[in-house]
């Protein structure tokens, strides 16, 4: 399983790595390419649907949430209209009193209409391999079973989601910087029980602009 996940990473950084070098052959494009940090809320509370039992004091394991990590190209489409493809990594390590470690590897297709410093956009996002590492855990329906526990990881699916984002930029001669809000709309399916857990959430996005 680890290496099937490692070999999907490696294809698909090459695919954007190609991408990249079409864009850059073609000195009209306009085409900006970007690396950001961001926080998102999340939505789910894992230990709402699921018994954590390793940590008495784990009050939260929220889904779809933590800091990102994301590097991405946005493209002209037709005048005002714009494309933005990105990929990223996602985790949440939690606290000293919430030792849980949430982490998943986000892709995003947006597209935008801009308005001078203004971008208003939506789009799909695609989390890939969500989990919450290294926790004991026990409930009903897993495995078949009427109650059992495990300790490991605790796997979900892969996700499909929506975005909703605003930006706004502030340029310079080389690059700019780019502020963004956005909200997430997504929902995990538990691979080891009968659930599924809201991850939706609002997120804040700096973004720096490469030329």
């Amino acid at each position: 399983m680890i290496y099937k996940r490692r070999i999907i990473l490696f294809v698909s950084i090459l695919i954007i790595i190609m991408s990249v070098n079409i864009l850059l052959a073609n000195e009209k494009s306009k085409t900006v390419y970007f690396g950001s940090v961001g926080i998102e809320s999340g939505g789910g509370d894992v230990s709402d649907e699921i018994e954590l039992i390793i940590y008495e004091d784990v009050d939260a394991v929220p889904l779809g949430g933590g800091v990102y990590l994301k590097f991405g190209v946005s493209t002209p489409i037709y005048k005002q209209i714009e494309g933005q493809f990105s990929f990223g990594y996602l985790f949440n390590a939690g606290t000293e009193e919430k030792k849980y470690v949430y982490l998943a590897v986000p892709f995003e297709l947006l597209g935008f209409y801009k308005i001078k410093n203004h971008r208003f956009g939506c789009g799909g996002m695609y989390h890939c391999w969500p989990h919450v590492s290294d926790v004991q855990y026990q409930g009903n329906g897993y495995g078949g079973a009427d109650y059992r526990s495990r300790e490991g990881d605790l796997a979900f699916e892969n996700s499909l989601g929506l975005v909703m984002q605003y930006d706004y930029t502030l340029r310079y001669m080389t690059g700019g910087l780019r502020l963004g809000l956005r909200y997430t709309i997504i929902d995990f399916q538990s691979k080891d029980f009968d659930k599924t857990i809201d991850g939706s959430g609002f997120g804040f996005e700096l973004c720096i602009l490469f030329n």
